[in-house]
Order: C-alpha cells, then structure tokens, then sequence
C-alpha cells in the first residue's frame, strides 16, 4: 500500500486532452457515440440531410470582399445567412445563390450585380430574398400561422406526428389546465 501511494506521488500526471484526444481510442468512441446518435435521430423521425460543402458563409465574405462593400453590410449579410439555416433553403438553392440574396437584402441595389457569380439566376435569389423576409414578418411567422404541422415522411410516422401518443397526452393536459 505504502509503495502505491508513494508511486502515485511521485508520478506526474499529463494533461487529460493531450492523453485521450487524438488518440485510437478516443476516434474510435467518437465514431461510435456519433453513429448512435444519428441512429437515434433517425428512429425517433428526426431527417437527417447531408449538409453540402457549398455553405453559404463560405461564399459570403469572398463576395462582399469583390463588390468592395462594408462591415456593416458584411455583418448584416452574415446574419441573414445564418438566418438562412432556419430554412431549407440550403436544399433548394446552392450556397452561392443564398449569399447573393444574403448580400443582396444587406445592401440593396437595382443592378443585377449577382451576374458574374450565379449567372442569370435572378428568380433563384429572389425567392431566397422572400423566403428570408418572410421569415421575419410577423404576418406569415406570427403564433397563428405557427401552428401547421408538417408530418414526417418516416414510414408508420414519427412519435411526434398528430394523433400520436405524444400528442394524445399533450391534448389531456391541455384540457385538464
């Protein structure tokens, strides 16, 4: 006993992170943690999408670096992509499209200065520009309108689709309140 105790003593620790992180084990556990809970997202009607290298962010800076424009507007383009995330949009349209809208709703002007990055793709950001708009205007997010639903597309539905359990309980405590 006495000679594990002076061992302990006299042994130096090394740090947590330089031990563990970067190690075989540590990826291998990361893997398997990561697996299993994208596995669980999935069984519980989560959708999962492949998130496309073309991001946005990745445009944006690039862009507003070209057209010579502020930090003001670089800043307010930055938050409208990250508004953007709160929407499908990185489905429909490329990152590109989503950046000039971005930039575009930032600062505004009548030319179709987007040409040289998208080409002739006007109504692509222009839908990107409403869907953004939309999205803080209380007429179309207001408590009201934020009632639909949209189903999952999981086979037997999802634990969280109407009708379910889940939604069964939630309708009982209602009444009950």
């Amino acid at each position: 006993e006495s000679v594990r105790r002076n061992l302990l003593r006299s042994h130096v620790p090394t740090r947590a992170s330089a031990a563990v992180h970067g190690s075989v084990a540590c990826a291998i556990w990361t893997r398997a943690v990561r697996t299993a809970e994208a596995e669980i997202l999935r069984e519980t009607g989560f959708v999962l999408h492949w998130i496309p290298d073309m991001h946005p962010h990745k445009f944006l800076l690039y862009m507003i670096r070209m057209l010579k424009l502020g930090s003001s507007a670089a800043q307010a383009a930055w938050e409208y992509c990250n508004d953007s995330t709160r929407l499908d949009l990185g489905t429909r349209f490329g990152g590109e499209v989503i950046a000039c809208a971005a930039i575009h709703l930032a600062a505004p002007g009548s030319e179709a200065w987007y040409v040289p990055f998208v080409g002739n793709r006007g109504v692509d950001v222009a839908s990107v520009c409403n869907a953004l708009l939309a999205l803080h205007d209380e007429r179309v997010t207001g408590p009201a309108n934020m009632q639909a639903f949209l189903p999952s597309l999981v086979e037997g539905g999802a634990f969280n689709d109407p009708g379910s359990e889940l939604w069964k309980m939630l309708d009982a405590v209602e009444m009950t309140a």
